[in-house]
């Protein structure tokens, strides 16, 4: 804890020598946030002091400074876990407000605000209601057929709530994330037939409009829930029983068997639909529904320890941005695999400071310099490329775990089966979460240990990310505005 008050008292001087004045008037919010921690560890209370001391002298106008220091605590990744959720706290006192009205997406690169005027002239006006005004029809995109061009209805059917079955919902969603799986289902390269035509998309945020009649849910109307990859399963048979859900025989899917998220008005199921914490963002809520839930049900698969060493092949896309995170919110000392300077970027910025380009050298030598020659305990593979998948188990020291999560076409891994037994080696295949473990993610995100890089575009952008997704020119995630 001295190191981190030295550090911050070091940043704080910096930041004084920045400007010749010292504003006098407080941050309220930020102190009133601070306070109201309930869960922090004692050990983290110095660095509330510190924080309220440094608020009692910023004013609005000096605002960006503290978000400097703010962020200085967060990234240094020798801090530990509460000064971390401190400093979060304190982040988001800030910010909050604007990022629940943010309309453009810059406010997701830069949390203190932006001046556009779209984010000026006005705010977002989906929110919680007790009742909605549900239309007949609505915008949605459509996948018409497989790898046809995608079709954007204005008059697509919005199902009405005397139409809706017990167990249904009717959400009005927000914000829809935009998944590479979504891309496999719209070019139809996946051995699986999806329903036809299809609305796709299974990364939604929103609001419960309606509930069917006879439904025995706790779900009202106005709560802010998910919409999910796992629309519905039987919760009856032996998989559902355990926990399963995904493997269920009986399992329906967004934006696979059902439609989705990639439209206004969606239907789903009351059991499946995953209740959002009030205080994360729609907008930000939307990616964790399948990316976040997805690698940090792979990283539970490792069943590993603190301090383990988990390589992430496709670090720096819209599934290993996330995987980085939660890995290290585990505990984990990761390995980011990538190419680019932005992907190196984006993963320093979370405190990652072992990265290995697979374009330079050779990629096994590198991940054994960086685990004390022994190689590492687990590898958790969510790159697109096949490649990364047949690489992945030559990374592993004995008793070492591949979690193999992507699903890359045509793509095959091969075991030798004497090194593989000699080393007790274990090949995981890790399919989404079920809702306990999305609840868990998502609070994870809310408690500021997950932050998902994302920017906001129009659903009828999906076209064009569609586009830059297959050429690999995405860093982060897509989120659609479905208002």
């Amino acid at each position: 804890m001295q190191t981190l008050l030295g550090a911050a008292r070091g940043f704080y001087a910096a930041w004084c020598r920045l400007d010749a004045k010292t504003p006098k008037s407080a941050a309220p919010a930020c102190k009133l946030q601070l306070r109201s921690i309930h869960r922090v560890h004692a050990t983290a209370a110095p660095s509330i002091e510190l924080i309220l001391h440094f608020a009692g002298h910023c004013s609005s106008s000096n605002l960006p400074k503290l978000q400097f220091l703010i962020t200085m605590l967060r990234v240094v990744s020798r801090f530990s876990q509460p000064a971390r959720r401190v400093a979060t706290a304190a982040s988001k006192s800030i910010v909050g407000a604007h990022n629940m009205q943010c309309r453009c997406g810059n406010c997701a690169q830069h949390p203190m605000g932006c001046t556009c005027p779209r984010c000026q002239s006005r705010s977002f006006s989906l929110k919680s209601q007790s009742s909605y005004d549900i239309p007949k029809t609505q915008t949605a995109v459509v996948f018409e057929k497989n790898n046809a061009p995608l079709q954007v209805r204005k008059d697509w059917p919005v199902t009405q709530p005397d139409e809706l079955k017990p167990g249904e919902v009717l959400v009005r969603l927000a914000y829809s994330g935009v998944c590479h799986t979504d891309l496999h289902v719209w070019l139809g390269d996946w051995p699986l037939d999806n329903k036809l035509p299809l609305v796709g998309g299974h990364e939604g945020a929103g609001y419960v409009a309606a509930i069917g009649e006879h439904s025995n849910t706790r779900i009202k109307i106005g709560d802010a829930v998910g919409v999910k990859w796992l629309a519905n399963s039987c919760l009856g048979c032996e998989d559902c029983r355990k926990g399963h859900e995904s493997t269920c025989v009986d399992a329906d899917l967004h934006g696979f068997t059902v439609d989705g998220s990639f439209q206004q008005w969606c239907v789903s199921f009351s059991e499946h639909v995953t209740p959002i914490p009030t205080d994360l963002p729609m907008h930000a809520a939307a990616p964790i529904l399948c990316a976040g839930v997805t690698v940090y049900k792979a990283l539970k698969e490792i069943e590993g320890n603190c301090g383990d060493f988990v390589v992430i092949p496709g670090a720096g896309g819209g599934l290993g941005h996330l995987a980085c995170q939660y890995a290290r919110a585990m505990g984990y000392r990761v390995i980011a695999i990538d190419s680019g300077d932005d992907k190196r970027k984006l993963v320093a910025s979370y405190g990652i400071t072992d990265f290995i380009d697979f374009k330079e050298g050779n990629v096994k030598e590198k991940v054994f310099a960086a685990t004390e020659g022994r190689g590492a305990h687990a590898s958790v593979v969510v790159a697109s490329g096949g490649d990364a998948y047949g690489d992945a188990l030559s990374f592993l020291r004995p008793h070492g775990a591949v979690v193999l999560v992507g699903l890359p076409k045509d793509t095959y891994i091969t075991a030798e089966v004497f090194g593989s037994v000699l080393n007790s080696h274990r090949i995981i295949g890790s399919y989404v979460g079920n809702r306990q473990d999305s609840i868990e993610a998502l609070k994870l995100a809310a408690a500021g240990d997950v932050s998902t890089t994302y920017t906001i575009e129009k659903l009828d952008n999906l076209p064009s990310v569609f586009e830059r997704m297959a050429a690999g020119k995405l860093a982060g995630r897509i989120v659609l505005d479905c208002e």
